[in-house]
């Protein structure tokens, strides 16, 4: 019998077979790009992420000039989460979300980084590449954890970093990007490579673990969270 997920969606209980998102997946993987961008190329790079409300997902985005780095944008959208988190398969929970706001807005960065993994994935396609591949964008994956794949020699010095294999090939880098915090895992999403990803990722590193535009996409999503559970107690 196929690995399967129950749900229970406006009173009907739905069954989810992973064989088939998987096979999604497989069929995205094919189509990522992996293409190097030049620097004078960059104007705007977009940072992405969500915080949940129930079953509403916050979507924040921090859209930073790439030459001066100041945010000049910045976008909060809230739409259903329609999918439940299920381990590995995230970009069917938050990458139609993601999509559907940066279409609606009308965003046209030069990339985007997402708070989840690229091809760092056990089937090569995470939500950062889900999303790069369906608009057609360089995206590049900034996770807190590995998904698969190992580490030989874990970075100690911030700015440092160790390739991520998985299968027997590079999918990703451990970057230890702050003293005191876990390193951060980059990789490809979409149109882009890892030396530029890591490249733009450390370009944008401040203060904090995260690179700046996933710093402020995470602070709008949060904040907007406090803001609406507050009133809701009112």
């Amino acid at each position: 019998m196929s690995e399967s997920f129950k749900i229970r969606k406006n009173g009907i209980d739905q069954i989810i077979y992973l064989e088939k998102l998987r096979s999604i997946q497989r069929s995205i993987c094919k189509k990522i790009e992996i293409s190097d961008l030049q620097d004078k190329t960059i104007k705007f790079v977009s940072g992405v992420d969500i915080a949940y409300l129930n079953e509403e997902a916050i979507i924040g985005i921090a859209t930073f000039d790439f030459q001066n780095k100041r945010l000049v944008d910045r976008i909060i959208e809230i739409e259903k989460a329609k999918f439940p988190y299920i381990p590995g398969f995230l970009a069917f929970r938050e990458g139609l979300p993601i999509i559907k706001v940066i279409k609606k807005t009308g965003i046209d960065s030069d990339i985007y980084m997402i708070n989840a993994h690229g091809i760092a994935h056990p089937e090569g396609c995470g939500c950062a590449s889900y999303v790069g591949v369906l608009i057609k964008k360089p995206t590049i994956g900034v996770a807190s954890r590995i998904l698969c794949g190992s580490c030989k020699i874990k970075p100690t010095k911030v700015g440092e970093w160790s390739p991520l294999n998985h299968n027997r090939k590079k999918v990703g880098a451990v970057l230890k990007s702050k003293d005191g915090c876990r390193p951060i895992i980059i990789s490809v999403g979409n149109m882009i490579t890892l030396e530029k990803s890591i490249s733009v990722v450390k370009e944008f590193l401040k203060n904090g673990k995260l690179p700046e535009p996933l710093k402020a996409a995470h602070e709008i999503a949060v904040n907007e969270r406090r803001r609406l559970v507050a009133l809701n107690k009112k």
